[in-house]
C-alpha cells in the first residue's frame, strides 16, 4: 500500500493505493464492504469508536465518525461523504473519502 498525502493550507487529502492482491476480487472480497462501509469500518481502524450515518447530501452516503485518539489529544469527529465510482476504468473502482460535501452535517 503506497500513502500519498498533501497539504492545501488547513486541509489534507490522503490518497492511498493498493496493489491487486492475488486471489481476491472486487465483486466477492470489497464491493460489500464498501457498500456497508459504517457497519465495518471498526474492523479495519481499531481506532473508530462509533459511525452514524447520516441523511445523503446531493446523492451521497455522509456519516460521522468519532475515533478514539490518546491521551492528551480528545477524540476526533469527522463528517466525511462517501463517494463511489465503480468500474470508473475496467477492473479500477474508486471509494473516496471527503469532509467536501458534508458541510451541511457539520
Amino acid at each position: 500500500m503506497i500513502v500519498y498525502t498533501q497539504y492545501e493550507g488547513s486541509q489534507l487529502l490522503v490518497l492511498i493505493e493498493m496493489p491487486c492482491a492475488q486471489g481476491l476480487t472486487f465483486e466477492t472480497d470489497f464491493k460489500f464492504y464498501i457498500d456497508n462501509w459504517a457497519d465495518h469500518v471498526h474492523n479495519v481502524n481499531p481506532l473508530i469508536k462509533e459511525v452514524h450515518v447520516l441523511e445523503p447530501v446531493d446523492g451521497n452516503r455522509v456519516v460521522r465518525q468519532e475515533a478514539n485518539v490518546p491521551t492528551p489529544l480528545s477524540n476526533r469527529i469527522t463528517y466525511c461523504a462517501l463517494y463511489t465510482n465503480f468500474n470508473f476504468r475496467p477492473n479500477e473502482h474508486l471509494f473516496v473519502l471527503s469532509t467536501r460535501g458534508a458541510e451541511p452535517r457539520i
